[in-house]
């Protein structure tokens, strides 16, 4: 099952209903735009979701689009799909944010291919988000704390903690509790 929205934006309207019954019926859940200006002002600014962008639209492209989506964060997989592609299209978007490029008519193996492989990338920029937090957390504690927590993952009881450092139980516990949640 799917974890993360994906938006669909292309101007073709009869496309984009295929692409979004093609998805729902395998278990995505997608949300459809077609045009781009609607699209960013739905546009999530703080949920993980997956991006498929139609390159050419008028009157905003999705080269505009992507612009506009790296002004807000930068970490949401960015699929662009084009009917008219080149190199150079292709070149542009994937080394200006965008993570990957299908060319219509798209295979749906292609297509879930490239969407799992997004859905990856959401979760290795959430692993590393978290463990960036985790390092933060451990690098803000007190010298009690470090000490508190160092003795509790050894094992010790919050009693032979506060008899060691000549606290309170109650001491230890708070400590415990505010920095292991």
């Amino acid at each position: 099952m799917a974890k993360y929205v994906v938006y669909l934006v292309d101007d073709d309207i009869e496309f984009l209903d295929a692409l979004s019954l093609l998805l729902e019926s395998s278990g995505w859940k997608t949300l459809s735009f077609s045009n781009a200006k609607t699209f960013l002002n739905g546009y999530p600014p703080s949920e993980p979701c997956i991006v498929l962008l139609d390159a050419k639209m008028a009157p905003m492209s999705g080269i505009d689009v992507l612009e506009e989506i790296l002004k807000k964060r930068n970490s949401d997989p960015i699929i662009f799909l084009t009917g008219h592609g080149d190199i150079d299209l292709a070149v542009y978007v994937l080394t200006h944010g965008a993570s990957d490029f299908i060319q219509k008519p798209i295979t749906p193996e292609k297509l879930f291919r490239t969407l799992a492989n997004a859905e990856n990338k959401i979760e290795e920029v959430a692993k590393k988000n978290l463990e960036l937090y985790r390092e933060l957390a451990w690098n803000t504690l007190t010298e009690q704390e470090l000490n508190i927590l160092t003795k509790l993952s050894l094992g010790l009881t919050n009693q032979q903690i506060a008899e060691i450092y000549g606290i309170s139980s109650r001491t230890v516990e708070t400590h415990a509790e505010t920095k292991t949640t």
